[in-house]
């Protein structure tokens, strides 16, 4: 292990978490400019299809991903699988699972047209279905670029699919209506495919390693360890769409997409933590070594990201709420309107979901898996205990209270699990330090010296 550390020193933490915001801000920005132009040229309806297909997109891609994207990151960033290698195996993977995916996704389409996805014409179910490959291929792919700490390989890829999707959702939604913003998406997906292959090709094409065999296995099972928590826990954020699009009409979906949409930018900061924080914990937990105050190094990573969480949740909620009560009356309108209150409703859940997410990623990187599957197997069923009885009578109102509530309930097992494998004092994990306010802003100066250069930065 110490050859490999020595071959591939570690970068700062908090840099990678900030090269990654800004990839998650642009991501979201990108989003929300493509929720607008929607809304204004094809209202509440037409909103409520894009995100159907959107959402359909999203958990597919984890059903169907059979877990692998965490596993691929784990063994690459133990240094057993050669980059290059994993990129070839993961692209494969994703093309066979995806094509799987997306026939068994036209089967489901088939019955359920009437209820969960009616609004979805059959083009646009061919269409979304048929990106489904293509989404893989550049979620696994990215996966190989965030194990070897290549940041900003990463966080160009994951920003091309949505930057796609802003010119050719918008261009062909004003051209051809509902069925263009949905082929506009599906396009997008192909697009970002082609550049990650790209980005990571590039990137790795020099790096010898040794050869293994085996490792695409010891990735799968690695990975299926946290599929069914993945599975699980993409069902708890998007179940509520289809049971509220099977009892309500597709206006109310729209309305309430933009809530989600615009709620889910208080997981910017969480899961850049929890997307560099993963692999390293992966990395570090394969040693001991001292890191000082009295923790090694994984402990001292771990502390870190819980307490910069923390820190971040005040502004977080602080932001949400300004742009609910000013920026989503701007920008969409009248008919928006009863996004506010959907959207109040969900901040308090989204908070805790948020600090949850950099939890599973220290109990996951720590070998433990397993533990994201038992808290799923716990608030899943009371989740959708929730949604059956809140939204029929409810509508909207009762997804947005259902969901804030599931979030929080993920957010205190998340953490009950996350001590069962770390045993620092409490006020170590969760109360902020001078150091973690020094840490944001030496980041932000690191960021600016790599987008201004160019180039990896320590």
């Amino acid at each position: 292990m110490a050859t490999r550390s020595a071959e591939r020193p570690p970068r700062h933490l908090a840099a990678g978490a900030s090269i990654n915001v800004a990839a998650q801000v642009a991501t979201i920005a990108a989003a929300g400019i493509t929720s607008v132009a929607v809304a204004r040229l094809l209202g509440p309806s037409g909103t409520g299809t894009l995100a159907l297909a959107v959402t359909l997109v999203a958990v597919s891609t984890t059903v169907f991903s059979l877990g692998l994207r965490s596993g691929v990151i784990y063994r690459v960033s133990r240094g057993t699988w050669a980059p290059r290698a994993a990129a070839r195996a993961a692209l494969a993977s994703a093309l066979l699972l995806g094509t799987i995916g997306g026939i068994l996704g036209l089967g489901f389409y088939a019955l359920t047209s009437g209820s969960v996805l009616e609004g979805l014409s059959p083009t646009m179910a061919i269409v979304t279905f048929a990106s489904l490959p293509f989404a893989l291929a550049w979620l696994f792919i990215a996966s190989v670029a965030l194990a070897v700490e290549r940041y900003e390989a990463y966080g160009a890829i994951t920003v091309v699919q949505p930057l796609a999707q802003v010119v050719l959702a918008v261009t062909l939604a004003a051209t051809i209506g509902t069925l263009g913003a949905v082929l506009g998406f599906a396009i997008s997906q192909v697009v970002a495919a082609a550049a990650a292959v790209v980005l990571v090709r590039r990137r790795e094409a020099a790096r010898p390693h040794p050869r293994r065999s085996g490792e695409l296995r010891a990735a799968a099972r690695f990975g299926l360890l946290s599929w069914g928590s993945e599975v699980l826990q993409n069902l708890n954020y998007r179940l509520d769409l289809f049971v509220l699009n099977a009892f309500g009409v597709t206006a109310d979906v729209g309305v309430y997409s933009v809530a989600l949409t615009v709620t889910s930018f208080a997981w910017i900061l969480p899961s850049a933590l929890q997307t560099v924080l993963f692999p390293r914990t992966a990395r570090l937990d394969t040693g001991d070594e001292p890191a000082g105050d009295g923790l090694t190094e994984v402990e001292l990573a771990a502390s870190r990201g819980t307490r910069q969480t923390v820190l971040l949740l005040i502004p977080t909620a602080a932001a949400l709420v300004f742009a609910l009560l000013v920026l989503v009356p701007l920008l969409y309108g009248p008919s928006f309107h009863r996004t506010i209150e959907l959207g109040l409703i969900l901040v308090p859940g989204t908070l805790a979901l948020g600090l949850a997410r950099v939890l599973v990623a220290v109990t996951s990187g720590r070998g433990h898996p397993q533990y994201s599957l038992y808290g799923r197997l716990i608030d899943m069923p009371i989740t959708a205990v929730l949604y059956f009885i809140l939204i029929p009578t409810h509508g909207a109102t009762g997804a947005a209270v259902a969901s804030s509530i599931s979030y929080a309930l993920t957010g205190v097992i998340s953490f009950v699990f996350f001590r069962r494998v770390v045993h620092l004092p409490l006020r170590t994990l969760l109360v902020p330090t001078r150091e973690d306010l020094r840490d944001w802003r030496s980041a932000a100066r690191v960021a600016r010296r790599r987008f201004s250069r160019g180039g990896p930065t320590r």
